[in-house]
C-alpha cells in the first residue's frame, strides 16, 4: 500500500492528505459528487461509478482529505498508450486553496510511474 501524499494548503498552513480511494471513503465521497457534480443520470450514479471505477484502474482513484473531512477527489485511468484525468470534484468550501491542482498533479505522478507519456483532460465537475 502507497503512503499517502502529504501537502500544506498555501494561504492558510493547513494540512490535506492525498490518498487511494478507501472504502471507507465511501459515504464522504457521495455526499461530495451529490453537491459537485450535476449530473443525476442513472449511469453517474456515485455507488455505481464507485463500483466500477474500483474493478478498473483503482490506483488511479484519489481522495483528498481535510483533518477527518473528504474535500476532493479525481478519477484517471490508463490503457498502455494514453490516459486521462476526469471526475475532479473539489467542496465548495475548500475551493481556491489548490486542492485541485494538489489531486491532479499526483493524479499525473502515478500515470508518469505507470509509464504514460500522453495525458488528457475530460474533467467534469
Amino acid at each position: 500500500m502507497r503512503k499517502p501524499y502529504i501537502h500544506c494548503y498555501a494561504r492558510r498552513n493547513e494540512h490535506m492528505e492525498i490518498h487511494l480511494y478507501r472504502d471507507d471513503d465511501e459515504a464522504q465521497v457521495v455526499e461530495l459528487w451529490c453537491g459537485t457534480i450535476a449530473d443525476a443520470a442513472p449511469h453517474n450514479d456515485p455507488l455505481l461509478v464507485i463500483r466500477l471505477k474500483l474493478q478498473k484502474d483503482p490506483d488511479l482513484f484519489l481522495v483528498a482529505t481535510a483533518g477527518d473531512a473528504v474535500v476532493g477527489t479525481v478519477m484517471g485511468e490508463y490503457d498502455g498508450h494514453r490516459g486521462r484525468i476526469y471526475s475532479l470534484a473539489v467542496d465548495q468550501a475548500y475551493r481556491r486553496r489548490s486542492v485541485a491542482t494538489v489531486l491532479v498533479r499526483r493524479l499525473e505522478e502515478l500515470l508518469r510511474e505507470m509509464g504514460c507519456l500522453k495525458v488528457r483532460s475530460s474533467v467534469d465537475g
